[in-house]
């Protein structure tokens, strides 16, 4: 029986071996973001391997901003709080552009200046939703804990005007929030 195990634990370990390298998770561009932010990150105090890094993958925030890769970094708040790098909150976002390039948009106002400055033009009023879905739900990371579901609700935006004003908004839909 024993050496069944034996035989078993070597077989399994020459199989691991001989596979290919693991596939990257995310398409080559929004992989070389997230590690270009890993590593920006890395690099600060109490930043190394420090927090979860992930993309912001949305098709509107893409659609809106398709010459940056946005990655988003969260620290744990609960239930054991970790120390964030100097600098950074408990959930942050980095733009990324093509040429790696990185950007921190550490609050909504600078946020606000990033996609008036980086967005594509709104032409119609399909286009100016998809700009305020976009925002909608990058303006959650500043809310965000983990632990929050949101849901941007898509269909109450309002267009006033020729386009020239929208209005949305996004709801908690999981979650604690305080009163």
């Amino acid at each position: 029986m024993l050496k069944r195990s034996i035989l078993l634990a070597v077989a399994l370990v020459l199989v691991s071996l001989t596979r290919p390298a693991a596939a990257q998770k995310y398409p080559p561009d929004v992989q070389k973001a997230v590690t270009l932010v890993r590593e920006h990150i890395d690099k600060m105090k109490f930043g190394k391997g420090a927090g979860e890094v992930k993309p912001q993958d949305a098709p509107n925030v893409k659609n809106t901003l398709p010459d940056y890769n946005l990655v988003i970094v969260r620290f744990r708040q609960f239930p054991i709080a970790r120390i964030m790098p100097e600098g950074l909150r408990s959930s942050n976002i980095f733009a990324v552009s093509k040429d790696g390039k990185i950007e921190y948009l550490k609050d909504a106002q600078t946020l606000q200046k990033f996609i008036r400055a980086h967005q594509t033009p709104a032409k119609t009023e399909a286009d100016a939703k998809r700009i305020l879905a976009a925002w909608l739900t990058l303006t959650q990371e500043f809310h965000q804990d983990g632990m929050f579901k949101f849901e941007v609700m898509t269909r109450e935006f309002e267009v006033g005007g020729k386009g020239e004003t929208v209005a949305g908004r996004a709801m908690v839909t999981q979650g604690v929030t305080a009163s």
